[in-house]
């Protein structure tokens, strides 16, 4: 159980308490994720344990994230459903929300991944929303630059930007093949 559920397993001993808890672990992967999400949402503000396995048991996946965060981003169920068998952490949940809810191209590039890196949802939650910055890094993430560069990258093209007063930055980053090398001509 530990295994699987990993942070959350006293919430889901509290949730499917003695024999119950083999629903909990013969759920889907994607079933269970999105558990794990609305339990993140919630924190300590969560009903009553029996009322709650009842609801996660018996809600559509959209809809328990619809109740949990307000609404469900296109993609976000599916998203959860590439994650494998164990559970992330509850500030992934959290980011995974926010990447997904952008609905711009970033969070279109973690629609169509095939494999979810968490350090990737971290990093496209935390950018700045503007159509700039996502455009830039979007670039920057089809092009292969590094992980860790794409936030320098989207950082430095919008100083540049501003120092010249237009886009043509933007312009050169998406038409070459190391971003990175741009913006430091």
């Amino acid at each position: 159980m530990r295994f699987i559920a990993c942070d959350f397993t006293p919430s889901i001993m509290a949730i499917w308490q003695g024999e119950t808890v083999a629903d909990y672990l013969l759920a889907s992967s994607a079933q269970r994720h999105v558990w794990h999400a609305v339990i993140a949402a919630f924190d300590d503000q969560s009903p009553p344990h029996s009322e709650l396995r009842w609801w996660l048991s018996r809600t559509r996946r959209k809809h328990l994230l619809r109740e949990a965060y307000g609404n469900c981003p296109p993609g976000m169920v599916q998203l959860l459903s590439k994650l494998g068998p164990r559970s992330q952490t509850p500030g992934f949940y959290r980011a995974a929300y926010q990447a997904m809810n952008r609905r711009d191209s970033l969070s279109r590039v973690l629609q169509h991944s095939s494999r979810i890196d968490p350090r990737l949802v971290f990093e496209i939650a935390m950018l700045p929303t503007d159509p700039f910055t996502a455009r830039l890094a979007s670039h920057a993430l089809r092009s292969n630059a590094p992980l860790f560069q794409v936030a320098e990258i989207c950082w430095l093209g919008r100083r540049v930007a501003a120092l010249t007063g237009d886009q043509s930055v933007l312009n050169a980053v998406s038409g070459s093949s190391s971003p990175f090398g741009v913006l430091a001509r």
